[in-house]
């Protein structure tokens, strides 16, 4: 693998809205009790947050409300070792969503309520962003931003578009939202420009197919059959964006909402690099898992390891992520290098 950079000069600066995440406790339905758990989430904010428990130096650009819960986000990203210099507070409201964590055959539900949040508001200009970039060298956003508001679309090409000019290196996570596009020809319309930018991507089978080519296939059933549409999905990516130099790919198989397999996909050039896969039951929480694969992929990239040990360093970091309550992936580089010389037994460490 091409070395990219001195890493310890590496400064990632991620970029997207935070929300309040409000859980119905353990395995309950919605207001099955009168209580819901409040933390704070968002993919973006996922990203920086795991980088920062790899000892990375990592920035959140954001918005949030000028009021108590917008102070509280706030110190909670500086309480991991975020920097927040660019997160503005304005009036308006933080977004929310609800989470009913599955179990068996019955799957999680996820239920936004994000219109008209101060983050989806906020015209980020280009004095902005070439503020941000005077000490940031790597950039990354979903393609969650893009869908919440034609403001947050046009923030987002800006920033991309200046991210370019200041030769910072841009990853993208397609994270495709189907209650957040009016239509999946919308978004792959509206992406199209965006992943022109981009140099390293992110997807699972679903977001290639909705946001990239406009498909929709029936779910893959096997780590064999996702192998085999990677590889093709992949190529063609690359064919229509030739400046995306490596595409990844998390792979989770459902056998039921407590039970996954998991693995990860990388593409670098002309070759696939396959994890192994991790059987996972029960799973604890599966939310953020994507963007905790996509962390270690560029944790990876960033300190030169090689493409299959990268892919099984940055699945090794979701099948964890799994283990753990909240969006936020609370892992050391020790945990992760563990499980993967190990297979990950589960014996008690003491």
């Amino acid at each position: 693998m091409k070395h990219l950079m001195n890493n310890r000069e590496v400064r990632i600066a991620c970029f997207g809205e935070i929300m309040l995440r409000l859980q119905s406790p353990g395995h309950t339905r919605f207001f099955q009790t009168p209580e819901l758990q409040a933390t704070f989430a968002g993919s973006e904010a996922n990203v920086a947050v795991a980088l920062a428990g790899f000892g990375m130096q990592t920035q959140m650009v954001t918005t949030v409300p000028e009021n108590a819960i917008g102070d509280a986000c706030v110190r909670q990203l500086r309480s991991f070792g975020v920097d927040t210099d660019m997160v503005t507070q304005e009036k308006g409201r933080l977004g929310i969503f609800f989470l009913e964590q599955g179990a068996m055959q019955r799957p999680s539900r996820v239920l936004y309520d994000r219109n008209n949040s101060a983050f989806a508001h906020h015209d980020y200009h280009d004095d902005w962003w070439n503020r941000v970039f005077e000490g940031v060298n790597w950039f990354h956003i979903s393609g969650i931003t893009p869908a919440l508001s034609e403001t947050a679309r046009r923030s987002t090409l800006r920033a991309v578009t200046c991210a370019k000019a200041n030769g910072v290196t841009v990853s993208m996570d397609l994270n495709y939202r189907s209650t957040l596009w009016t239509s999946p020809e919308i978004a792959q319309r509206a992406m199209a420009s965006i992943l022109s930018s981009t140099d390293y991507l992110f997807g699972n089978e679903e977001d290639f197919d909705r946001m990239v080519f406009g498909t929709h296939r029936v779910v893959a059933t096997t780590m064999e059959e996702y192998r085999e549409r990677f590889e093709s999905d992949s190529i063609a990516i690359m064919k229509q964006f030739p400046n995306i130099k490596a595409v990844a790919s998390s792979a989770r198989i459902s056998h039921s909402a407590s039970e996954n397999d998991w693995g990860g996909f990388l593409r670098m050039q002309k070759e696939v690099y396959k994890s192994v896969t991790y059987i996972m039951h029960p799973i604890v929480d599966r939310v953020g898992a994507g963007d905790a694969f996509a962390a270690g992929i560029i944790y990876s990239l960033v300190h030169n390891k090689d493409p299959q040990k990268a892919v099984d360093f940055a699945s090794a970091v979701g099948c964890l992520k799994h283990t753990i309550p909240g969006d936020f992936c609370r892992l050391k580089v020790p945990e992760v290098e563990a499980l993967v010389s190990s297979g990950g037994d589960g014996r008690v460490v003491r």
